[in-house]
């Protein structure tokens, strides 16, 4: 990597290009209640999804805006994510969200990711 840096939440801030250029966020997420969760990306050009080792999303490819979206059974509690992105030329954009037992389809907000497994108090 060029550069790292913590930040709060998934966005395309943290690029120091407008063009040809990918970012990997990595972490953890908090889900409230064991169950089937499914996940979701729009993205373009391509983005990859993983929940621990298993890939979840798989939006990779030079493509226009485009969603895609998997299923992964989840226990209640914290999980390795890792949320791949990256541009070849023109526009760039990138949404995330999920939705599980309880909530519908949400934005995948700051609020659920931790910078490490045992969040501080």
């Amino acid at each position: 990597p060029r550069k790292t840096a913590v930040v709060e939440a998934v966005s395309l801030a943290p690029r120091t290009a407008n063009e040809a250029f990918g970012l990997r966020f990595e972490g953890y997420l908090r889900v409230p209640a064991t169950g089937v969760y499914r996940f979701f990306t729009v993205s373009d050009d391509g983005s990859r999804l993983w929940i621990g080792d298993d890939l979840v999303v798989d939006n990779d490819g030079t493509h226009g805006a485009q969603a895609r979206s998997g299923w992964v059974p989840l226990a209640a509690g914290l999980h390795r994510i890792r949320l791949d992105y990256w541009d070849a030329i023109w526009n760039e954009y990138l949404d995330v969200a999920y939705e599980g037992p309880g909530f519908t389809r949400r934005p995948l907000a700051a609020d659920a990711l931790f910078h490490r497994s045992e969040p501080a108090p």
